[in-house]
Order: C-alpha cells, then sequence, then structure tokens
C-alpha cells in the first residue's frame, strides 16, 4: 500500500464537492490542511495523477507526491520534489508520523 500527498487550489465549488466525496467515500484518506489530504492507495504515480487530474481539470492545479519512506523519527523523504503547497505538507509530515492514520 502507497501514501501520497495530495494537494489542490480548485475555484469551482461543485468541483470542489466532488474531488472531497472522492477523497471520502473512494480512499482511505485524511485530511491534514485545509487543501491537503494523506491518502492511502496501491495505485502508482500515472494512476494517481490520472484520476485526480481527470476530477480536476486543466483549471486548476493539483500536486502529487508519494511518500516512499518513513522513519522511526517522523522524517519524510519523497521520490518527486515539491512545489508549494506540498512544502508545508512536508513540514507537517516531519512532526507527524503518517502511518499512524492508517492504522488497519
Amino acid at each position: 500500500m502507497n501514501i501520497w500527498v495530495i494537494a489542490y487550489e480548485i475555484q469551482d465549488k461543485e468541483k470542489l464537492h466532488t474531488v472531497l466525496v472522492e477523497l471520502k467515500n473512494k480512499f482511505t484518506a485524511c485530511q491534514i490542511q485545509n487543501n491537503v489530504w494523506l491518502v492511502q492507495h496501491p495505485g502508482d504515480i500515472h494512476f494517481m495523477m490520472g484520476h485526480f487530474g481527470f476530477l480536476i481539470g486543466k483549471e486548476d492545479k493539483l500536486w502529487i507526491s508519494q511518500v516512499i519512506h518513513t522513519f522511526s523519527n517522523g522524517n519524510v523523504h519523497n521520490e518527486y520534489g515539491f512545489v508549494n503547497p506540498l512544502d508545508q505538507a512536508l513540514t507537517w509530515l516531519n512532526v507527524y508520523h503518517p502511518q499512524q492514520y492508517f492504522k488497519t
């Protein structure tokens, strides 16, 4: 199972509602900031970008990064570089260990 950080900037309220319903109902996800979610899903980056890119569209902004290593002190290393607002999410993830949100 992979853990992803997903961030977005969506202007359209209806589109935002659609994305939030998708995150809450079809994914194991928790909101960590206003527009940043931690998502657990087995898909790869192409699936995640395709799925959420389709929902969000080209008019708005989407950032996705996979959390590929977490250490006991909670530090997080990522495969892809970060662009705001993911910088903030990284800071948050360095304080709170992401695995604690996906206990089964």
